[in-house]
């Protein structure tokens, strides 16, 4: 069968690449800028055609029974097709039975190639969009459309189709009534162009109905001829996060602010690499240093630290920071003017995030701490001192309420506490006591002859004398004048307390030198003694006294022991005196007397 062939030269002429194929795709001719470097001379038309386009490229060669050309996308194959695109025009050539096919070559690679970038490029930027959270929107003023990404209307609570509010008032009513005057300004600036007002944040109310802190960044990117803002397009970012966070910092801060204002506190930053150390405000006043002097390591604090506690801080400061360990210092400094001053550190050695060591601390004035504590120290060894002054004298006047003051000796309230004690002691012991009651003989005719100042020493005498004559349970006391108490245990054995009575006597006869004065004189003593647990000291006392009584009437300088007949002629001889001084009170003695005259005068 005879097929209408076309002619090669026009094939040649066309402008753009072309095969002329049978109606089942084989060729008849190609154009020389078509054939590609591929193994085998092209024999269908399917050899140019990438295999994933084999049935679109037949199917459009199918559709030609109509008469009517036929357009397609198509890939090519081949090593020098790769990413090759082309549209491929199909045209009958002639009529049927005989007609045949034209198919032309239109390359289109370039264009796919600069879809695809751009493709990529908008796929990249809608990731970083997402990504950073960040809403995208364009508004065109002279169309009145808006237009809002996905995350633009999810900061706002909007569903993906709902739609947005296009009327400006009503948009300007969601915003926060103390952010809309501010916000309208910002749109205004921004439209015009102004670089400074790319960016700006208001509060906008969220679908829910609470406020959300929106960052808008936006300009301009089409004007009219006079100059108007026709197109804006920008970013909106949900920040509320960051002005809570930015909030709760101001509150912190402004919290910190105060309380370092409040307790005086001087903040210090400290730069190892640089060299030099940062101070606030309060550190310059702290160490009167002008603000504009420049704060180097080794100079300015240095030069203030007293001299004393240089070497002791600067060590610790260094060990300190090569440990990276906080510390504590607590030192002096020296103003200008030679003021001292007491200063309290804290610090805390760390490595910066660019990696250079670093230090921040803080000082405080404790000056007025420190003097009230040295005040106060010595207001207690003061207190201290008082104190043990207040015990001194307690101490002195308890001894003197309960001795004697001119011998030393216990007195008679001290006598019967120790008497009671003993007593007490006894009970449960089964220890008797034995009382020896002394008093000094022709005492008086020293003090009458000598003075009393020669009495005195020797009622010391006697006290030392006594003294030197105890024994450890024994005790001595003076109970006023030249009578003497002294004490000794009791196991019912008479003859060791007389022992003891006779050698006091003895030592008491003993003449005394005194001034170049020879002083005589002698003790008697009367001795009582009890034992039991009925055992009463105060009448042991009494019985004492008693035996006195007897020793003084049988001729002094001895001793005598208590007995009941001493003691009945004693209360015999009271009971006649208390009732003759009854008598005479009463008028009841009747006198009888019988006159005597002078015989030779007779005068009565």
């Amino acid at each position: 069968m005879k097929q209408d062939l076309l002619p090669t030269d026009f094939l040649d002429a066309l402008p753009v690449p072309a095969l002329h194929i049978n109606k089942s795709g084989e060729i008849f001719y190609v154009s020389p800028n078509l054939i590609f470097a591929t193994p085998d001379i092209p024999v269908h038309l399917l050899d140019f055609i990438h295999p994933d386009d084999h049935s679109s490229v037949m199917a459009a060669l199918g559709s030609l029974e109509d008469g009517s050309p036929v357009t397609l996308e198509a890939r090519l194959n081949g090593a020098e097709a790769a990413d090759c695109h082309a549209i491929l025009s199909f045209s009958n050539i002639g009529s049927a039975p005989h007609s045949t096919v034209l198919v032309q070559f239109t390359d289109i690679s370039d264009q796919r190639a600069r879809e695809k970038e751009i493709a990529f490029r908008e796929s990249r930027w809608n990731n970083a969009l997402v990504n950073s959270l960040s809403g995208v929107w364009d508004q065109n003023f002279v169309t009145g459309e808006m237009y809002g990404s996905d995350t633009w209307r999810a900061m706002r609570g909007l569903t993906p189709d709902e739609p947005i509010e296009t009327d400006f008032d009503k948009w300007v009513a969601l915003l926060h009534p103390d952010d809309r005057e501010h916000t309208l300004y910002c749109i205004e600036r921004q439209n015009a162009g102004d670089p400074a007002y790319v960016s700006f944040q208001y509060r906008e109310r969220h679908k829910l109905g609470h406020w959300v802190w929106i960052e808008c960044r936006g300009a301009c990117v089409e004007r009219d001829e006079n100059g108007r803002p026709v197109r804006i397009v920008g970013t909106d970012m949900d920040v509320s996060e960051r002005k809570a966070a930015e909030h709760q910092m101001e509150r912190i801060s402004r919290h910190l602010k105060v309380a370092l204002e409040a307790s005086q506190v001087g903040v210090f930053e400290v730069d190892f690499e640089a060299g030099e150390t940062t101070w606030d405000d309060r550190m310059y006043e702290m160490y009167r240093v002008d603000r504009s002097m420049p704060v180097k390591i080794g100079g300015l604090w240095e030069s203030r630290v007293h001299p004393d506690d240089l070497g002791r801080v600067g060590d610790n400061v260094s060990d300190k920071i090569a440990k990276l360990q906080p510390f504590s210092e607590d030192y002096r400094i020296i103003l200008p003017g030679g003021a001292l001053r007491y200063i309290r550190a804290r610090s805390l050695p760390f490595i910066d995030i660019d990696g250079s060591k670093k230090m921040i601390g803080v000082n405080w004035d404790v000056t007025a701490d420190v003097q009230l504590r040295q005040e106060l120290e010595r207001e207690k060894a003061l207190a201290e001192a008082r104190n043990i002054d207040l015990e001194a004298a307690r101490v002195s006047i308890e001894h003197n309420a309960m001795h004697d003051y001119l011998t030393d000796l216990p007195n008679r309230r001290c006598l019967d506490d120790m008497l009671a004690k003993r007593t007490a002691k006894g009970s449960e012991s089964q220890i008797g006591i034995a009382i020896l009651h002394i008093d000094l003989d022709r005492f008086k005719q020293i003090n009458d002859t000598l003075g009393h100042h020669t009495g005195d020493e020797m009622l010391k005498h006697v006290a030392d004398m006594l003294r030197a004559n105890l024994k450890p349970d024994d005790f001595a006391a003076r109970i006023g004048g030249d009578e003497f108490i002294f004490l000794s245990p009791f196991n019912g054995n008479t003859s060791t307390i007389a022992a003891v009575a006779n050698k006091l006597i003895e030592e008491l006869r003993k003449p005394v030198l005194h001034e170049g004065h020879e002083c005589r004189f002698g003790a008697s003593i009367g001795i009582a003694c009890g034992i039991g647990p009925d055992l009463d000291y105060k009448q042991v006392l009494l019985n004492a006294d008693i035996a006195l009584y007897n020793a003084k009437k049988r001729g002094r300088n001895r001793c005598e022991f208590f007995s009941s007949d001493t003691q009945d002629w004693l209360i015999n001889t009271k009971r006649v005196s208390d009732e003759i001084l009854t008598a005479l009170e009463r008028d009841e003695f009747v006198p009888y007397y019988q006159l005597q005259f002078d015989a030779k005068t007779l005068n009565i």
